[in-house]
């Protein structure tokens, strides 16, 4: 796996985070999209530059990682060319997006609160302290898998939390962003278990990645 620099959130009032109107959409690099989409005219100069379809190998240790961590821990592949791939977002960032980041898992927060008072629960009271990491996938248009470490203003526990924030295409309405999962970083002795939804998912992914390296490599 690879160490991901970390945000530390600059300290602020202790107050429920809102979700800003402004669009929060971040941008994807070229060197990035090709990493993704594998777009490149010149195959002579992919493999002189030492970019490759993805191995078998590489497929392998991918898919373990997304189907452990459910795409919160992936390793990096910097010369790997494949569509849809959860890539580590997270490294050298400049401050307005690791800001963009921070609004993200605030919305996510307040998504989880919205659930909760529906179930009738306590909602949460979270301090965000950093951002640990941040994976991207891009989707429509992307989606993101923060790593988040906030204190419970109403326990003083101080913990790491997870959350996917699938956003919604740019000039639509922001409500259409959803966060399909929240949840306490799970230990490292007791790995989540993904849901069915997104086991079926992440296998169709997975094979739609090798349908595509097989008719490259044919």
């Amino acid at each position: 796996m690879s160490t991901a620099a970390t945000y530390e959130v600059p300290e602020s009032p202790a107050k429920k985070a809102k979700m800003t109107s402004e669009k929060t959409t971040m941008t994807v690099t070229i060197e990035e999209g090709r990493r993704v989409y594998g777009v490149e005219d010149d195959e002579d100069e992919i493999y002189n530059d030492g970019l490759h379809m993805m191995t078998d190998e590489e497929l392998d240790r991918y898919c373990e990682a997304v189907t452990r961590s459910d795409g919160f821990e992936v390793p990096e592949f910097p010369n790997v060319i494949a569509f849809g791939l959860i890539i580590p977002y997270i490294n050298d960032l400049p401050t307005v997006c690791m800001e963009k980041i921070l609004k993200y898992a605030r919305f996510a927060i307040d998504r989880q609160n919205e659930e909760r008072v529906k179930e009738g629960a306590r909602e949460l009271r979270l301090d965000i302290t950093r951002i640990v990491n941040c994976n991207v996938q891009v989707a429509c248009p992307l989606n993101y898998y923060i790593t988040f470490e906030a204190k419970d203003l109403d326990t003083n526990e101080l913990d790491q939390y997870e959350a996917k924030v699938v956003t919604s295409v740019p000039g639509d309405d922001e409500d259409d962003d959803e966060v399909p999962i929240f949840r306490k970083k799970p230990k490292p002795t007791n790995p989540p278990v993904p849901t069915e939804v997104q086991f079926l998912v992440e296998t169709c992914q997975f094979n739609l990645n090798r349908s595509i390296h097989a008719w490259f490599a044919s």
